[in-house]
């Protein structure tokens, strides 16, 4: 079984997909639009949000397990992946 597939049937990560929407921000520059996925975990009402940054070879979903425990203590989280790149200068 390879890790993909795990993920697809560990019930902590299907809530977690299930209840905490991606959303996918556009930024555009000169000759190209790159998008950003963003996981922004309730509540909206706390203005300082934890921000997790994903590393160079990681999704935004993988702080998914403490994204879900720190919105349990009413911990509002934001989970940032930044757009892929292919060269240097990008």
């Amino acid at each position: 079984m390879n890790y993909s597939s795990e993920l697809l049937t560990d019930e902590e990560y299907l809530s977690f997909w299930s209840t905490v929407p991606l959303r996918k921000i556009a930024v555009e520059a000169a000759d190209t639009t790159k998008f950003w996925k963003v996981y922004d975990a309730v509540p909206k009402s706390v203005k300082s949000p934890l921000v997790f940054l994903v590393p160079v070879s990681g999704t935004a979903d993988v702080f998914y397990k403490q994204i879900r425990n720190l919105i349990a203590h009413g911990i509002r989280v934001i989970s940032v992946e930044g757009p892929v790149h292919w060269k240097v200068e990008d």
